[in-house]
């Protein structure tokens, strides 16, 4: 049996190994990469607490708890938000009497005296019209519990095995990132300069992007606030999810509120509100980000802007940080194979150090021969 015989066995036991795992690991994905992601953003708070508690095992589970609560309070939050909105719709909309109770709110009456011409319709019409349709959508939200009530409980799983990984991956993911590395056929260098460029993607994609999102999110907040929007908060934390869009960002969250209030006649508030959408919101954003991805990989804007959107349609919301970070790897893994071809037809002196972190075949071998003893 010859070598090549051997080796090519070998190959294809490893690739229909590789798809069994891929079919044991598929459905944990979604999991298992947000736990990633929280694993990397609070792994700061990690070490921080690894000072004070000297056991890793509980130190991760400190942590654990501090992520635990940073998750279920904006969704708690969420939650009832939500449930009270519904409970409102269907105790006052439902109804002719409800429905014209809400119109007598004068915003309301104002924005429908400009808006009803434009359809020439009049009140009654007007009214008609929604409680027809909030009656179809009441009837559409009662269809969909049977499968929301399955949604929570796959919602609950999800989350108890995300929850179980961060604590594994806090107490040795550092061991598991140099195992993956040692896997790797690469040189030592070129596995540090992957290692490096990982890092910066992680933090200009993740750290980055969390910190703009928290910041436009609090200044979207105090905006919203100002100018006397209902919910300030849930309008905040739109902002804040909305700004890892590329180009878009958090204006498709304000720029439409101001308008809003600029053709219902509040001028003044809608100044107030662009004020802290442009001086605001652009300036984290212009100021904040640029000092996490300063000298750091990373992709064009319009390649983020597909590498979103492309994450999104393949991996759900996860995929506004897993789109742009496979692409990043991508294309270092390109630049990586480029740099074996130059090496190949472009061999470096012998002994030249490469100050450029590739890898240095002739200058390797120099330096074994000149240590090996005579």
């Amino acid at each position: 049996m010859t070598n090549r015989f051997r080796i090519g066995i070998l190959i294809v036991l490893v690739a229909f190994l590789s798809y069994l795992a891929y079919l044991i690991l598929a459905p944990f994905f979604i999991p298992l990469t947000w736990a990633a992601v929280f694993a990397i953003v609070f792994y700061p708070v990690y070490i921080f607490i690894l000072r004070y508690i000297r056991r890793p095992s509980a130190a991760s589970l400190a942590t654990v708890a501090v992520v635990l609560i940073v998750i279920l309070g904006p969704l708690s939050y969420l939650s009832y938000r939500l449930v009270g909105e519904l409970q409102d719709l269907s105790n006052t909309g439902l109804t002719v009497e409800g429905v014209r109770s809400a119109y007598q709110d004068s915003f309301i009456r104002d924005v429908a005296n400009r808006v009803l011409p434009v359809f020439r319709l009049n009140e009654q019409q007007a009214i008609a019209y929604l409680v027809n349709g909030l009656s179809k959508l009441s009837k559409r939200l009662l269809d969909l519990i049977p499968g929301g009530l399955g949604s929570v409980a796959g919602a609950f799983t999800t989350f108890f095995i995300m929850t179980f990984i961060i604590f594994f991956l806090f107490k040795d993911g550092s061991a598991y990132a140099a195992k993956i590395l040692e896997y790797l056929p690469f040189s030592q260098r070129n596995k540090d300069r992957l290692a490096k460029q990982t890092k910066d993607v992680v933090v200009s994609t993740i750290y980055g992007g969390v910190a703009v999102a928290l910041a436009q999110g609090i200044v979207g907040t105090l905006g919203f606030i100002s100018v006397g929007m209902s919910s300030p908060a849930l309008w905040g934390l739109t902002t804040a999810i909305t700004s890892f869009i590329p180009f878009i960002g958090a204006h498709i969250v304000w720029v439409p509120i101001c308008l809003y209030l600029l053709v219902t006649g509040h001028i003044l508030r809608a100044a107030i509100l662009a004020a802290f959408g442009i001086l605001g919101i652009g300036l984290v954003d212009n100021v904040i980000r640029p000092l996490f991805i300063k000298g750091r990989a990373r992709l064009s804007f319009l390649l983020t802007f597909f590498a979103v959107l492309g994450g999104i349609q393949a991996f759900g919301l996860i995929g506004i940080i897993v789109g742009p970070l496979i692409m990043a790897l991508f294309f270092s893994l390109i630049n990586i194979i480029k740099d074996f071809e130059d090496e190949r037809q472009c061999p470096m002196p012998t002994g030249q150090q490469d100050q450029q972190g590739l890898m240095d075949v002739t200058g390797d071998r120099a330096k074994i021969e000149h240590s090996s003893p005579e």
